[in-house]
């Protein structure tokens, strides 16, 4: 299995990284590129970190999470979509 890396928007205005599934906040940027906390950290205490460096490489600092992967949202915005216009 490759690991799937891209980033979304997120909530005003944020960026979020997606690694396998899972979403992470930018948590801080240094010399060395920009390190990368768990989305649900708040709630679930999860440790899981990654940073992307300067030269686009993706270092785990702490990999395991410990939560399952959240349900996929994906259609949300559709589903959104067709409420508005059902108006």
């Amino acid at each position: 299995d490759v690991p799937q890396l891209y980033f979304t928007k997120g909530q005003r205005e944020s960026v979020k990284l997606n690694y396998n599934g899972h979403s992470y906040v930018k948590f801080m940027e240094n010399g060395r590129g920009t390190k990368w906390i768990c989305a649900t950290r708040s709630t679930t205490k999860c440790r899981a970190r990654i940073r992307t460096t300067k030269n686009n490489r993706l270092e785990v600092l702490h990999a395991s999470h410990n939560h399952d992967l959240p349900p996929q949202k994906k259609d949300r915005g559709r589903i959104r979509q067709s409420l508005r216009s059902k108006k």
